[in-house]
C-alpha cells in the first residue's frame, strides 16, 4: 500500500520575482452585499465573533488575531490581521477582505439556514474599467456553481455561467490563491490547521473587449446547483485597463541576427502611437527612461537587425496617449541565433520501468524536429516540459531523458522528479551539448518513463503534458570552406580587388579580400591592386567567414604564349589547339597576325598557319604563330553486303584503304575498340574506316550474312502405329529445310510419305542449298490393341457415361458414334438403341474402333391408384390398392426426415396419416413413383373424390391429376398454409406446372365440379 506524506505549513502566494508588471491591479470596495461575519477574530469565542460558519458543519475562518479566551496564544497561522490577501496564482495581484468585525463573505447557501438565500449582488464604490475580474471564494461542505452577471454603468452586463467554486478542502480545480490559514469549530473553538487546507480560490472573470471601456458597477452572484455546497465569496479586484492601457499580446521571433516584436492594438488607440525599449539586460525602464524608438498607432511591431548572435534582448513596448500619459511598459523576450519547437501532439505517455538509465528505450516517446538555418550548426540545447500525475500517482516517481535521434546521443543522467504527493511538476534544462554539430532537420525524441503504476504505455499515473514540452535550440555558423584561388596571378595595369579570381563553394556566398593575412577591414572592390604584393581571399556566408587564400598578384602585360607545330585529324577544331601561357591567363587565336576578332572555340581548322595570344583580365599580350596540318580521310571502299561462310572471321571481310591506310573493323557505329582479325563472325551490321598518321576517317557500314547451320536437335521418339516420317519432330532453324534418312551416310533423303518403322533415322536441315550435319534418333512405335465389349441393356434415360467397355491397364476409353466420326460422346448424351464404337488410348496412342450393340429400354409408367386410401388399424403396406403392368415388380417407399425415400416392405403395418410411395420395374427400369397416403377410416362420411390419381409424386417439374369425375379446380400451398398455386380446370385430368417451385413438402387440395374435396400431400425434388 503506498502511503503519502503531508507536507504542514502556511504560505500566502510569495509572488515570483519580475521587473515590471504590465497589469494595474486593483481592489474593489464592496459597498454593500456582503451577508455574513464566518471569519472568527479578537479577544472573542468563535460563537461571538461570527455570525455563522462558512459551510453547513460547524466551521468558521479563522484569523491571525484570534483569541477565544484571555490566555489563549494567537495561531501562528490564520487570515492576516491587516485583511490583505497575495495571490499565490498570480503575481501582484492582492485581495482586500471586508472587516473581520462586520459581514465579510457573501454567503450563498441555498438551503439551511432558512431562509434560504440563493443570489447576492455585490455593489462597488470605486467603479473602474478592467480588463479582468478576479474574485476570492470558496464553497463549504461540498463544490457549489454559480452563475455570475457583471454589471456596468451604461445598464449593459456580461454573463458567466457555470463557474464552480471548489470545495475548501484539497481541491486543485480552480486556481488557488491562499491556503494553510486554519478554521475553527465555533461550538468548541477549537483551531485546525490541516496541511494545505482551507483553501480560498481565485476565479478569473474575463471582461469581452467592448466592455472595458465601461464602468464595473456591480456583480450578481446566483447559485445554480441544489448540492448542500455553501458558496462563499470574500473580495473582488480588478486588472484595471487605465487611461492608456498597455498594448496585448506581445510575442517576439527571432533569426540570426535578426528579431521582431508584435502585438495587439490597445484597446484605447493611443494618439502618439508605441514607444519601445531595447535592452540586453532585463531592467525595466521607468517611466523617464528615454525610448529607444516609436512607431505610429496603426503599427503593432517593431524589428531589429544586425544583433549580436545568441544574445538575450528585452524590448518593452508602452502606449504612448500624449505628452503627459503614457501606459505601463510591458515586455517581450528574444534570443538571436535561436528557435524554440513546442511539441502540441498531445499528452506523452510513460513507460513503466522501475530504474530506467540512459540506455533505456520506451515503445511511447514524443519526437519533434528543428530545422536549423542553412550554414548553421546547433551549439547548445535548452529543454523545458512539465510532467502531471493521476491514479494516486506521485511526482517522485516520474523519469525523463532528452536524445537527440541525430546522433543518437542523450543527456549524461535522467532527470527524476520530487515529491511524495501528486500535482505538476516543472523540468528545465539549459546548455546540452547532445545535439551539438547537426545541420538541417535536427531530431529529438523525449523519453518518459513511471516507477509505478501498471505495466506499458499510458497516462493513467503519470503524463507528459501537451504542450508543455518545449525544445530551443542556440545554433551557430558552420565556417565555409576557403576558396579556391589560384596562389600566383597575373593581372591587367589598372587592375582592382574585384579583378582577383577565385571560386566560392557556396551560390550564397561572397568574396572578401584583404592585405593581411589575419584581422583588418575587406578591401574595397575598386581598390587597385600593386604588383608584387601578397592579397588574402576568403569567403563570407551568412554570418561566418573561412580561412584566408593567400594570392601573390603581379600587375603588366602577359608575354606571348609557347606553341609549337601541330598535326590534328579533319574535323578539329580551335579548342583543340594548345599553347602553353600563365594558368590564369585566357588564350586567344587568331587566323592571321593582325586580325582583330579571335576565332571562335568551334571553327573548324585547315592546314595553314593560327597565331596566339594570352590575356589576363581585359589585358592582351603578344601573338605566337603556330603552324597547323589537317589531315583528311574518306571512308574505305567496301561492298554494302557481303555473305560468308559459318566460322568466317574479321580477317574475311573486305574493303579497299587509301594507300598507306589501316584498316580497323567495330561492331557499332560509336564503337570505341575495333575488333581484331580473329573475332568471328556473326550476321549484322558491321562497321568500317581507316587510319592515316594517327587520323581515322567516317565509318561505312557493311551488313554481313552468316550461314551457320548445325544438326537439327532431336531426340529419342515413341510414335504410333501409322505415323509417316513428316510426323516426326525435330527443331530446325527458321526457314530451313529438314530431310530424313535411313543411314548416316546414305546418299538421298526417304520421302514424307514413308511409315515409321521401330528403329534409327537420320536428321539434317538445308538453308540455301547448304546442308547441315545429321543426328540420329531412334524411334518406337506403339501398337496399342483394342478394348474388351460386349452388347449393352439400359433404361430410357441412360447417357453416354453409362456405357462399359474393358480397357487395358492404364488405357483410357474414347466412344464414338460411327467408326470414323472423329469428335468423341459427350457424357451426357442420351442413348438410343442401336450400334456405338470404341477405343482406347494408351501413351498418346490409340486403337482402332470396337462395334458395340446397345439396347435401350422404356420406362414403365408409375403404378395406378389412388392416392388416398383408408385403411383398418393392422393393416399392411402391402393392402393398398394398386394396380401394376404385367410382370412388373413393386418397391414400395417412405420420406424420411432429410427429404430421401427410403424403401419399406410391403409386410410393414400402415401408419395413419403416412404417404407412401410406390414403384413397379420392368425389365429392370423402374417407374416415376406413386404417393398414396393412408388415413385410418373412422367410419364417418368423407367426401373424397372417385378415382383420384395424383403422380408422379415426389415431381421435378409437373404433376398429373385424374379423376372419375370433373376437377373443378386444383389449391397449391406450403406447409405453413400459404397459397402458392391455383389452376382452374374443368376435365377429368389437369396438369400443374410445378418447376419453379422450391424443393420441399407442399399440400395440393382439389375440389370436383360436384363440390366433393381431397388432399394430397406432394413432394417437389
Amino acid at each position: 500500500m503506498k502511503l503519502k506524506l503531508l507536507m504542514c505549513g502556511l504560505l500566502f502566494g510569495a509572488p515570483a520575482v519580475s521587473p515590471l508588471f504590465a497589469q494595474d491591479y486593483q481592489h474593489l470596495t464592496i459597498s454593500s452585499g456582503l451577508n455574513e461575519d464566518v471569519i472568527a477574530n479578537g479577544a472573542n469565542t468563535a460563537a461571538g465573533s461570527t455570525t455563522t460558519i462558512v459551510d453547513n458543519d460547524s466551521f468558521a475562518f479563522v484569523a491571525a488575531d484570534f483569541q477565544p479566551t484571555g490566555s489563549s496564544v494567537p495561531p501562528a497561522y490564520g487570515l492576516p490581521v491587516n485583511g490583505i490577501i497575495t495571490s499565490a496564482a498570480t503575481p501582484g495581484l492582492t485581495y482586500s477582505l471586508a472587516d473581520y468585525s462586520s459581514n465579510n463573505s457573501l454567503r450563498i447557501h441555498g438551503t439551511t439556514p432558512a431562509p434560504a438565500v440563493t443570489t447576492g449582488t455585490l455593489v462597488f464604490s470605486n467603479q473602474v474599467n478592467a480588463k479582468k475580474l478576479y474574485m476570492l471564494a470558496t464553497s463549504g461542505s461540498g463544490a457549489s456553481t454559480v452563475t455570475v452577471v457583471v454589471n456596468f454603468a451604461d445598464a449593459t452586463s456580461q454573463t458567466f455561467t457555470g463557474i464552480v467554486l471548489p470545495d475548501w478542502f484539497n481541491s486543485t480545480a480552480q486556481p488557488i490563491a491562499a491556503s494553510g490559514f486554519g478554521r475553527v469549530s465555533v461550538a468548541t473553538d477549537n483551531v485546525e490547521n490541516p496541511s494545505n487546507n482551507p483553501r480560498l480560490y481565485q476565479i478569473q472573470l474575463n471582461i469581452d473587449t467592448a466592455n472595458q471601456t465601461k464602468l464595473v458597477e456591480s456583480i450578481d452572484i446566483t447559485k445554480t446547483s441544489t448540492a448542500a455546497g455553501v458558496a462563499n465569496i470574500f473580495a473582488i479586484s480588478a486588472d484595471v485597463l487605465g487611461t492608456c492601457p498597455a498594448p496585448e499580446a506581445l510575442t517576439a521571433v527571432s533569426g540570426v541576427d535578426t528579431g521582431t516584436v508584435s502585438w495587439d492594438a490597445a484597446i484605447i488607440v493611443p494618439g502618439e502611437g508605441y514607444d519601445y525599449y531595447l535592452s540586453t539586460t532585463n531592467t525595466a525602464p521607468t517611466a523617464a527612461t528615454e525610448p529607444t524608438g516609436n512607431v505610429d498607432n496603426a503599427t503593432t511591431s517593431v524589428s531589429f537587425e544586425d544583433l549580436t548572435i545568441g544574445q538575450t534582448y528585452y524590448v518593452w513596448v508602452r502606449s504612448n496617449c500624449s505628452e503627459s500619459d503614457q501606459g505601463p511598459w510591458v515586455m517581450a523576450s528574444f534570443t538571436t541565433g535561436q528557435i524554440s519547437v513546442t511539441y502540441n501532439g498531445g499528452e506523452i505517455q510513460t513507460l513503466y520501468n522501475s530504474g530506467p538509465n540512459t540506455g533505456s528505450a520506451t515503445t511511447c516517446p514524443g519526437t519533434l524536429t528543428v530545422a536549423v538555418p542553412d550554414g548553421y550548426q546547433v551549439a547548445a540545447t535548452a529543454v523545458s516540459y512539465t510532467m502531471t500525475t493521476a491514479s494516486n500517482g506521485w511526482m517522485s516517481e516520474q523519469r525523463s531523458l532528452l536524445v537527440s535521434t541525430g546522433n543518437n546521443t542523450t543527456e549524461a543522467s535522467v532527470s527524476s522528479g520530487a515529491g511524495n504527493s501528486g500535482g505538476t511538476m516543472n523540468y528545465n534544462r539549459t546548455g546540452l551539448t547532445i545535439a551539438n554539430g547537426l545541420t538541417g532537420n535536427v531530431g529529438y525524441e523525449l523519453r518518459a518513463w513511471r516507477t509505478y503504476g501498471g505495466s506499458g504505455c499510458n497516462t493513467t499515473w503519470n503524463k507528459v503534458d501537451n504542450n508543455s514540452w518545449k525544445v530551443t535550440v542556440t545554433y551557430e555558423c558552420v565556417t565555409p570552406d576557403t576558396p579556391a584561388a589560384e596562389a600566383e596571378q597575373t593581372l591587367c595595369p589598372g587592375s582592382t580587388v574585384a579583378d582577383i579570381m577565385a571560386e566560392t563553394s557556396y551560390e550564397n556566398a561572397v568574396l572578401r579580400v584583404y592585405d593581411a593575412e589575419t584581422g583588418g577591414e575587406p578591401l574595397e572592390a575598386t581598390t587597385e591592386l600593386v604588383s608584387g604584393t601578397t592579397y588574402y581571399v576568403s569567403q563570407y556566408r551568412y554570418t561566418c567567414e573561412s580561412d584566408r587564400q593567400a594570392v601573390v598578384v603581379t600587375v603588366g602585360l602577359p608575354a606571348a604564349p609557347t606553341a609549337g607545330s601541330q598535326q590534328y585529324c579533319d574535323g578539329a577544331t580551335v579548342s583543340s589547339l594548345e599553347a602553353d601561357g600563365i594558368a590564369t591567363a585566357e588564350l586567344h587565336w587568331y587566323a592571321t597576325a593582325d586580325a582583330t576578332e579571335s576565332l571562335d572555340a568551334e571553327d573548324e581548322l585547315e592546314t595553314g598557319s593560327y597565331f596566339v595570344s594570352q590575356s589576363v583580365g581585359e589585358c592582351e599580350g603578344e601573338r605566337t604563330e603556330v603552324a597547323v596540318t589537317v589531315i583528311s580521310l574518306d571512308e574505305p571502299n567496301a561492298e554494302e553486303e557481303q555473305s560468308v561462310c559459318n566460322g568466317a572471321t574479321v580477317a574475311d571481310l573486305m574493303a579497299t584503304a587509301e594507300d598507306g591506310a589501316a584498316l580497323h573493323w567495330y561492331a557499332t557505329g560509336d564503337a570505341p575498340d575495333a575488333l581484331t582479325p580473329e573475332t568471328a563472325l556473326a550476321s549484322g551490321s558491321y562497321f568500317v574506316s581507316q587510319t592515316l598518321e594517327g587520323c581515322e576517317s567516317d565509318r561505312e557500314e557493311v551488313i554481313v550474312t552468316v550461314i551457320s547451320l548445325g544438326a537439327p536437335t532431336a531426340s529419342a521418339q515413341t510414335v504410333c502405329a501409322g505415323t509417316t516420317l513428316e510426323e516426326l519432330s525435330a527443331d530446325i532453324e527458321e526457314n530451313a529445310e529438314l530431310h530424313w534418312y535411313a543411314g548416316a551416310d546414305t546418299p538421298g533423303p526417304l520421302s514424307d510419305e514413308a511409315l515409321v518403322q521401330n528403329g534409327s533415322y537420320f536428321a539434317s536441315q538445308s538453308v540455301e542449298g547448304c546442308e547441315s550435319e545429321r543426328v540420329e534418333v531412334v524411334v518406337n512405335v506403339t501398337v496399342v490393341p483394342g478394348p474388351a465389349v460386349t452388347a449393352q441393356v439400359f433404361c430410357a434415360g441412360a447417357t453416354a457415361a453409362d456405357l462399359m467397355a474393358t480397357p487395358t491397364e492404364g488405357a483410357d476409353l474414347r466412344w464414338y458414334a460411327t467408326a470414323d466420326i472423329s469428335e468423341e460422346l459427350g457424357e451426357e448424351l442420351v442413348l438410343e438403341s442401336g450400334n456405338y464404337f470404341v477405343s482406347q488410348s494408351a501413351e498418346g496412342c490409340e486403337s482402332e474402333r470396337i462395334e458395340v450393340a446397345v439396347t435401350v429400354n422404356a420406362l414403365p409408367d408409375a403404378p395406378a391408384g389412388n392416392t388416398e386410401q383408408f385403411f383398418v388399424e393392422g393393416d399392411l403396406i402391402g393392402s393398398l390398392e394398386v394396380t401394376f403392368a404385367e410382370g412388373a415388380e413393386g418397391q414400395w417407399f417412405v420420406m424420411n426426415e432429410a427429404m430421401e425415400l427410403v424403401p419399406v416392405e410391403p409386410t410393414e403395418a400402415l401408419v395413419d396419416g403416412e404417404t407412401y410411395y410406390i414403384s413397379q420395374s420392368v425389365n429392370d427400369c423402374e417407374s416415376e413413383y406413386l404417393a398414396v397416403t393412408a388415413s385410418i377410416d373412422l367410419a364417418t362420411q368423407t367426401f373424397g373424390i372417385k378415382g383420384l390419381q395424383v403422380y408422379p409424386n415426389p415431381a421435378d417439374n409437373v404433376v398429373n391429376l385424374s379423376a372419375n369425375g370433373v376437377i373443378a379446380n386444383a389449391t397449391l400451398s406450403n406447409l405453413l398454409g400459404q397459397t402458392v398455386m391455383v389452376k382452374q380446370n374443368n376435365a377429368n385430368s389437369m396438369q400443374m406446372d410445378i418447376s419453379a417451385l422450391a424443393a420441399g413438402t407442399y399440400v395440393l387440395s382439389i375440389r370436383s365440379a360436384e363440390g366433393a374435396s381431397a388432399s394430397v400431400k406432394i413432394v417437389k425434388q
